[in-house]
């Protein structure tokens, strides 16, 4: 009998000491400051917003990091490390900027994507350049992107810009702001008006726990170089990732008076756009910066012989150009993520009547790297690149 009475508080001890262990380990059960925001490393980050709960500083899993949206209520939120999909309305065909016809199944398209990976993988990241979602969300994470400043400079915007206490877990800048016909709002990288409109908005995203990337500029390191200058002046260094694109040479030689690209040439082209960036990042985040790695947002070829040369595109380009691309990603994990343009003349990742993933497309999915996730700052010493 004695037994039998005390097996039930034996019990509840036991659940007790586990509930003590989970919360020591979350980190949220010593003491905090006047707003009630624990005061441990891991959730001082937490400590200048209005609501704090013990759910903003809980441990995620590798990959994850605590989030919200609304209010008190935290959550584990994703963030994109590996290969994504870039597509909006007007796939397969490009062109129609913030177009919304989406005439293809996407949710086909991403599940085919998602089986390409295997089952053990987390579920794909994807943007369409807007601010938010269409046509639908689905399995998938979503980042909602700030295609333009807004200011006086940007007569190519929409007006449209993400909300901070949105779904999406983190923002990318503008859209190749040094290229003519994008978003033009700060055409050097230096428009004080432009720059503070990026870091109001970027530092509401960072309030909620948010990742920042920087825009992506059209192969532009001495863009960023600027850009990242002006942030400083502004006393914001809280970028999470540099991003970039790049358009590669894969000429035939039949145009524009260039030589035949061959793939060590691709290879070459990838390596300085990559080796150029990862200069800027050491640079400034020697000087006080976060930024933890490097997306390379879009690439793909450019057209045969050159932009405005030809209006085509060599053949058997894209084939050889996704081997390099993918030899670029192995040989440097400073590449947290990644996105092939995967529009009809540049390369389908997906057939666009049957939507099954194409063998380009499986090559590309099957290196995804979705362990390229990273919690600290890039260092001048972890910048190891092979050339």
């Amino acid at each position: 009998m004695a037994d039998e009475i005390r097996r039930p508080w034996l019990f509840q001890c036991f659940v007790l000491l586990l509930a003590a262990v989970a919360l020591a380990l979350s980190g949220c059960g010593d003491s905090a400051d006047s707003k009630g925001c624990p005061t441990l490393p891991r959730c001082k980050k937490m400590a200048n917003v209005t609501d704090c709960s013990r759910s903003h500083c809980e441990l995620c899993e590798r990959g994850f990091a605590p989030m919200w949206d609304e209010g008190p209520s935290g959550y584990c939120g994703r963030i994109p490390s590996g290969c994504g999909v870039a597509i909006t309305g007007d796939w397969p065909n490009p062109g129609a900027q913030f177009s919304v016809d989406y005439k293809y199944n996407l949710s086909t398209m991403m599940q085919k994507a998602q089986e390409a990976l295997g089952p053990d993988a987390l579920p794909l990241w994807r943007y369409d350049w807007r601010a938010t979602e269409h046509p639908y969300s689905g399995n998938w994470t979503y980042v909602a992107s700030d295609w333009c400043a807004g200011t006086k400079l940007d007569v190519t915007g929409n007006g449209e810009h993400p909300a901070a206490n949105g779904s999406s877990p983190g923002m990318i800048g503008w859209n190749e702001p040094n290229v003519p016909g994008q978003c033009q709002a700060s055409p050097y990288g230096g428009d004080d008006d432009a720059v503070s409109e990026f870091v109001a908005l970027a530092r509401e995203f960072k309030k909620h726990g948010k990742f920042v990337v920087t825009p992506a500029p059209g192969g532009g390191s001495d863009w960023l170089d600027n850009f990242l200058a002006v942030c400083e002046r502004f006393n914001f260094t809280e970028i999470d990732f540099m991003a970039f694109h790049h358009y590669v040479p894969c000429n035939s030689g039949k145009y524009g008076h260039v030589n035949f690209t061959t793939p060590e040439m691709m290879y070459a082209s990838l390596m300085k756009e990559l080796k150029e960036h990862i200069e800027i990042l050491k640079k400034y985040n020697a000087r006080g910066f976060t930024m933890k790695g490097i997306w390379l947002s879009e690439t793909a070829c450019a057209p045969d012989g050159g932009w405005g040369v030809s209006g085509n595109w060599r053949e058997d380009a894209a084939d050889i150009l996704m081997i390099q691309v993918l030899k670029l990603v192995e040989e440097n994990p400073i590449l947290k993520a990644w996105n092939w343009f995967p529009y009809r003349q540049f390369g389908l990742l997906w057939n666009d009547t049957t939507y099954e993933v194409t063998e380009l497309g499986r090559r590309y999915f099957a290196h995804c790297h979705q362990d390229r996730f990273s919690e600290i700052p890039w260092t001048a010493d972890a910048a190891v690149v092979v050339v």
